[in-house]
């Protein structure tokens, strides 16, 4: 009987063989020892799987429950689901574990060092679930995926941390272990000078960029104060030259027709332009000029016109009444010519003094 189970056990494990992708070598100590009367024997009770090992999983064949196959699956205590399943699979008493992927973890990253805990659960095809007891709980730590800029320094100290935990926990196989956790260090890390020098030139730089912009405001506002300045003092000379050139043939014409009557009025029309063109500037054209010359000169022509009138007018005022006696005298005597010059007048002391009394009179008159 026992050469028939040792021979079936060799036989299940060239069947394990070829469903898993790496060859394993079973101990004797997992062949030769019996598994019963209860359902589970490995794993045993906080026993600690190593991501890189070959780990059995070992039943009762012969429970009363089992025929040719079984179902086995694995589940993790912080889920309800299983994380993985062997449906239907030959109830040859041993499951050989040459993978441990990361997906039967939960909660964690893919490079953290963490290790949590499981238990089997094996039922027969058309076995009631409520009378089967599930496997003891053990654990298994979850392999270590590390970036591609890790540091390989880094990893040795991981796998050297490794190696010792197992040591450990194989010295006191029924101790529970602790969760290991080890920090990688990262390449990309960069050090405190760097990273003073790298926020040093950022500092300096953004300084840099505050003091061009606030000079190039301060340019700019000045610019625009100083242009608006100078528009504003260009207006109001154009406004200055627009009322002197406006006020100046005004000022012109009122002196003219003070002085000349209507052949200043004639000059005046000679003189202004039919359209007149308003100018903004002082500048005069050459037709201007002529036309400011000629106007200049029927002026003083008309006043030296007025002053020999009022010359020869004189004397007629003064000795009227004379010159107005001697053209009645001279009236049909053939008289030529009428002599202006004063004549001599004799007169009584009746008359003498009849005139003084009217030059009296007209004297007393003009006296305010």
């Amino acid at each position: 009987m026992f050469l028939l189970q040792l021979l079936s056990l060799l036989g299940l494990n060239s069947l394990v063989y070829g469903l898993d992708s790496t060859d394993t070598s079973i101990g004797a100590s997992y062949l030769d020892s019996y598994c019963g009367p209860d359902l589970y024997c490995l794993p045993k009770e906080d026993e600690l799987w190593y991501p890189h090992d070959s780990e059995f999983v070992r039943w009762n064949r012969y429970y009363p429950t089992f025929s040719t196959f079984v179902n086995i699956s694995l589940f993790n205590t912080k889920s309800e689901v299983p994380v993985e399943e062997w449906p239907l699979y030959k109830n040859e008493g041993l499951l050989v574990i040459n993978n441990i992927p990361s997906s039967w973890f939960i909660g964690v990253n893919l490079s953290a060092n963490v290790t949590q805990e499981f238990y089997f659960f094996i039922t027969g095809p058309y076995t009631p679930t409520v009378v089967i007891p599930r496997g003891p709980n053990f654990y298994i730590q979850k392999p270590q995926i590390l970036p591609a800029y890790a540091n390989p320094v880094a990893v040795v100290n991981a796998s050297e941390s490794i190696i010792h935990t197992s040591t450990v926990v194989s010295m006191t196989p029924t101790s529970r272990p602790s969760t290991v956790v080890s920090s990688i260090p990262s390449s990309t890390s960069s050090s405190p000078a760097t990273q003073n020098s790298s926020s040093t030139n950022l500092s300096a730089g953004a300084i840099s960029g505050i003091t061009v912009g606030s000079v190039a405001g301060v340019t700019i506002i000045a610019c625009l104060v100083y242009f608006f300045r100078r528009r504003r003092r260009n207006q109001a000379s154009s406004y200055e030259t627009k009322a002197e050139i406006d006020s100046g043939p005004t000022m012109a014409c009122n002196s003219s027709a003070d002085t000349s009557g209507p052949d200043t009025d004639v000059t005046m029309e000679m003189a202004e332009p039919p359209n007149p063109i308003k100018r903004n500037s002082l500048r005069l054209t050459v037709k201007g000029a002529q036309e400011l010359a000629h106007t200049y000169r029927k002026m003083l022509t008309n006043q030296e016109t007025v002053e020999e009138s009022s010359t020869q007018n004189q004397p007629r005022t003064l000795y009227s009444d004379e010159l107005l006696r001697r053209e009645l005298a001279a009236d049909g005597h053939g008289v030529k010519y009428v002599s202006t010059a004063p004549a001599i007048v004799v007169m009584g002391d009746d008359q003498q003094s009849l005139r003084s009394m009217t030059a009296d009179t007209s004297d007393s008159r003009e006296i305010p």
